[in-house]
């Protein structure tokens, strides 16, 4: 192998310690903004009860700064990595080289004597050096390290991260869960409904994972244009809330509010049950009475002997 070959795998060596120093020191920092900023997103939408628009914005925010830190971090340095630039990356690392090798980099692809010359002139420098001086080992191990480290905690996190922090991340990075079940919930009976036109019916509200004083009926009524609000009361002996419709005489859609939670809208509908309005009662009494039938009618209350 002569002078020249021997200092272009020179060259290649150091480029391959450099990529490998970008790529450790680009995941780094990737999977470090995709931690800060699954954190910071997810204490942000809990703010706000992790509604939709909350957990829509948080997403976009997340992947956009992950997409930043990606290009910004790993693919922009890898692509501006070459020759030309590890050859001033050494030359910074040894000013012993003088501009020898970024100039035998910019010349050695013609053939001149001269560069020969400064090859083997180069060369001398570059047995002095070491490429780990310019991407250290430990600094590499440590970059992947850290990035590793991040990674980890970020996957426990989705995976199995306690509270509202990892119900958060789960939400960023894999959607809503499979089983439905919202950390912030509000369960509310008897939810959609069918019942009799003027009866009374009773709503309750249970909060799932956070309390508060004022729990909102929110309400519109099938011949209204609006939403009526009503204060809903606290149940007795039960962590539940409650709101009577009374003489419920048409449909009726609603939906519970706590605290910037809402639960689904559901319905009531009315309709005309069948009823009694009128009894008719005949009384065939024991024989051994020696009585007549006796008709009642109006009819009421039934009273009679055993046997009748």
């Amino acid at each position: 192998m002569n002078t020249r070959d021997q200092l272009n795998q020179y060259l290649r060596d150091l480029e391959r310690r450099l990529r490998w120093l970008t790529v450790s020191k680009g995941v780094a920092i990737a999977l470090g903004v995709a931690l800060g900023a699954t954190v910071a997103l997810v204490l942000l939408a809990n703010a706000f009860s992790f509604s939709t628009p909350s957990i829509t914005f948080a997403r976009a925010a997340l992947f956009l700064s992950l997409a930043a830190a990606i290009g910004f971090a790993l693919v922009m340095p890898l692509l501006a990595l070459n020759r030309r630039r590890t050859a001033g990356k050494a030359e910074n690392s040894f000013p012993e080289f003088n501009e020898r090798l970024v100039t035998f980099v910019e010349r050695s692809d013609r053939e001149d004597p001269m560069v020969d010359l400064l090859a083997m002139d180069t060369m001398q420098v570059a047995q002095h050096t070491q490429p780990d001086n310019v991407a250290p080992s430990k600094s590499i191990w440590a970059l992947a390290t850290g990035a590793g480290a991040a990674g980890a905690v970020l996957i426990w996190l989705i995976a199995a991260g306690p509270g509202f922090l990892g119900y958060g991340a789960q939400l960023l990075w894999a959607g809503n869960p499979k089983t439905g079940v919202k950390f912030y919930d509000i369960i509310v009976e008897p939810g959609n409904k069918l019942i009799r036109r003027r009866a009374d019916q009773v709503v309750t509200a249970q909060l799932t994972g956070f309390e508060t004083a004022q729990v909102r009926l929110m309400a519109k009524y099938q011949s209204a244009t609006k939403w009526e609000e009503a204060r809903m009361v606290p149940r007795a002996g039960a962590a539940q809330y409650e709101f009577l419709f009374a003489g419920l005489s048409e449909p009726v859609e609603y939906y519970v509010e706590a605290s910037g939670v809402k639960s689904k809208t559901f319905k009531l509908d009315v309709v005309d049950l069948p009823g009694i309005k009128k009894i008719k009662v005949t009384y065939h009494f024991p024989t051994w009475l020696g009585m007549k039938d006796v008709v009642e009618d109006p009819g009421g209350d039934l009273r009679s002997v055993q046997g009748t």
